[in-house]
C-alpha cells in the first residue's frame, strides 16, 4: 500500500547514527511534517541513510511516500514511520489544499453613550 503525506516542515531533527545488530552503519534524521488541512496533524517521519541528504528547510512544503511499521519488544509495541521517497511540493496529481477559512474577527461591543450635558441649565428629565 502506498501512503503519501504532504505538509509543511515544522521541525528538523538532529542527525543520528549507529550500528545495527548485523554490524551495518546507519544514519537517521527525523522531520516533523504538519499537514495542511482543517485540523492539522504533526507526523514525525524518519529519513535513513542516503535520504538524510534531502535538502529541507523549516516551513517548506514537502510530500513523502511512507511505510508504517510496528514491532513488539518486551510486551510493548513500537511504531515507526519511514520515508522511502521524499520531494518538494505536492504530488503532481494533487492540487494544493485550500487553507481552512479563518473565523471572522469578533467586533467589539458598542460602548453606551453618555447622555449629553444639559444646555442652559435645563434638562429634559421628568423628575
Amino acid at each position: 500500500m502506498k501512503i503519501t503525506i504532504s505538509g509543511r516542515i515544522a521541525k528538523i531533527g538532529e542527525l543520528q547514527s549507529g550500528v545495527s545488530k548485523t554490524g551495518k552503519q546507519w544514519v537517521k534524521k527525523t522531520l516533523a511534517i504538519e499537514t495542511i488541512e482543517q485540523y492539522p496533524r504533526v507526523i514525525a517521519v524518519d529519513l535513513f541513510n542516503e535520504k538524510v541528504d534531502f535538502n529541507a528547510v523549516v516551513g517548506e512544503v514537502v510530500s513523502a511516500d511512507i511505510d508504517i511499521d510496528s514491532r513488539e519488544y518486551n510486551g510493548k509495541w513500537y511504531t515507526s514511520i519511514t520515508a522511502w521517497n521524499i520531494y518538494n511540493g505536492y504530488p503532481q496529481n494533487v492540487t494544493a489544499p485550500q487553507q481552512a477559512p479563518q473565523a471572522p474577527q469578533a467586533q467589539p461591543a458598542p460602548q453606551p453613550q453618555a447622555p449629553a450635558p444639559a444646555q442652559n441649565g435645563v434638562d429634559n428629565l421628568p423628575f
